[in-house]
């Protein structure tokens, strides 16, 4: 009497799997991605209160991405991260290579003195791991 019981459940779950995919073939995918970052200009110094730039450069490398952003985020005293961030966006079609640079420059003050370290999320391409490569600053009085 079980298997009955358990064959029609298993065939009405069968339906509405089947009944409740798309069958048209088309999807849409809109997620955030990490970019990498392919090259950052900091300076070796600068001092209290004084602002100075940072400047990081990133490639996107599909027609499906757009919207790049960069950001930097502290993460400790004297530890900061930067980072390029994008959107990609696809409704079924197929994504091409491009080679799009953008760079940006964002300044930074320093409010008390001291060496900080800044890690940039960037390509390993012989692991093709994203990994962070840290450079300094030291801030003077």
């Amino acid at each position: 009497m079980k298997k009955p019981i358990v064959n029609l459940l298993i065939s009405l779950l069968l339906i509405f799997i089947i009944t409740s995919c798309k069958l048209d073939g088309s999807s849409y995918t809109n997620a955030p991605v990490i970019i990498p970052l392919t090259n950052w200009e900091l300076p070796d110094t600068s001092k209290v209160s004084t602002p100075f730039g940072l400047t990081l450069n990133a490639s996107l490398t599909s027609s499906c991405t757009h919207n790049l952003v960069f950001g930097v985020n502290e993460v400790a005293n004297f530890k900061k991260k930067a980072f390029a961030t994008a959107v990609y966006e696809n409704s079924g079609e197929n994504c091409n290579p491009v080679e799009l640079p953008f760079d940006s420059t964002i300044v930074i003050t320093p409010t008390s003195a001291g060496k900080y370290y800044y890690y940039f999320l960037t390509l390993d391409e012989e692991k093709k791991a994203l990994i962070y490569s840290v450079d300094s600053i030291i801030i003077i009085p």
